[in-house]
């Protein structure tokens, strides 16, 4: 039987603020400086398209009254995935009926927004769904072959789950950490803006739970279930770089079936970058 195409995938999911975007960026660093053509180090985020996504449809919305606009927007890959669907297609004009009705302010409109309003449940269950069956899909097609000098780093809570053949990291945080890191990050949009540390560790805190909820209610899988991982860092104590190091070292481990601690916390015990 012939053996099963395993390339490299990493898998990133990660609690907020737990430095899921700094760590990626050292990663790549690292395999740059390993020997990894740029073009050979895919990056994916889920969240990112996401946002393409919900930049879209507000902008689709917003020029209802401008049909050239309204052209181009239609255009954008996003879109066109929702329109040529007849499905998604009722469910965007049933999501602009309710948004026009309850006169929502486009004006500012953030990604918070669009995963607290009611008014967008339906169209944000599509967007997950598209977006859930792209990264499946890639997965099974960057499998079709053997890519021995490329690597993909994925950015999803869901990864481990839609690709299960990549190695899948979580990364978590010590509450009141996250909350000093999210009020002293300072490249965040306003709505990240706070008077306190214990106010941005409330949200911190508030953020996590609620996104707990959304997927057990949403997909009925539990983001803490340590099982779900092949390798589960705490980044409260750890620098970046040593972050990065853990998941190349461990990833490659994993590839050639040698034992690595699942957990890290920290340096000061067994579990040493190897």
């Amino acid at each position: 039987m012939e053996k099963p195409i395993n390339n490299k995938i990493i898998a990133i999911s990660g609690e907020p603020v737990s430095g899921k975007g700094t760590a990626v960026k050292a990663i790549i660093s690292k395999l740059e400086k390993q020997g990894y053509e740029k073009e050979n180090i895919h990056m994916i985020s889920t969240g990112e398209e996401f946002r393409k996504f919900f930049n879209s449809i507000v902008d689709f919305i917003k020029n209802l009254n401008q049909p050239e606009e309204l052209k181009k927007i239609g255009k954008r890959p996003q879109l066109q995935q929702i329109l040529k669907n007849k499905e998604y297609r009722k469910v965007l004009k049933e999501t602009i009926a309710k948004m026009q009705n309850s006169n929502i302010d486009l004006t500012n409109f953030s990604i918070s927004n669009a995963n607290s309003k009611s008014e967008l449940s339906e169209i944000r269950r599509i967007v997950d769904t598209i977006i859930d069956g792209n990264i499946q899909q890639l997965g099974e097609k960057i499998n079709e072959k053997n890519r021995e000098d490329e690597i993909w780093l994925i950015d999803s809570r869901l990864a481990f789950y839609n690709i299960p053949s990549a190695f899948s990291v979580r990364l978590t945080t010590d509450s009141e950490i996250a909350g000093q890191r999210l009020f002293n990050d300072r490249s965040r949009g306003k709505e990240d803006v706070y008077k306190t540390i214990k106010e941005a560790t409330n949200e911190r805190e508030k953020r996590r739970l609620d996104e707990i909820s959304r997927y057990k209610k949403r997909y009925n899988i539990d983001l803490e279930n340590t099982e779900n991982y092949d390798l589960i860092i705490d980044t409260s104590y750890l620098d970046v770089q040593t972050i990065a190091e853990i998941i190349i070292n461990c990833e490659r481990s994993y590839r050639e079936n040698e034992e690595f601690p699942k957990k890290w916390q920290g340096l000061n015990s067994q579990e040493q970058v190897r």
